[in-house]
């Protein structure tokens, strides 16, 4: 693949020897082949820490999608509400 990506650093914050960062990804994975790209919107989340040599390395990263899955579907139940 070959990727293809924007960020967006919506907030960073520094705790002492911790830090956070909240981040959009949105871009895409592009096949060598020319099949079609995968693309991806999303949110991540990562935590800093900063080492003894003051470098800060990636202590955890958390990521999800914007995407509502094509899958989901909420059946419409509005017919069947009770009244309480």
């Amino acid at each position: 693949f070959n990727f293809e990506v924007n960020e967006t650093i919506k907030e960073i914050k520094v705790f002492g020897d911790w830090a956070y960062e909240y981040v959009f990804w949105t871009g895409s994975m592009n096949p060598k082949d020319g099949k079609t790209p995968i693309k991806f919107n999303n949110k991540v989340i990562g935590i800093y820490k900063k080492q003894e040599d003051s470098s800060w390395k990636m202590y955890r990263c958390m990521y999800s999608s914007n995407d509502v899955p094509e899958e989901l579907h909420i059946p419409d139940t509005s017919d069947n509400q009770q009244d309480l």
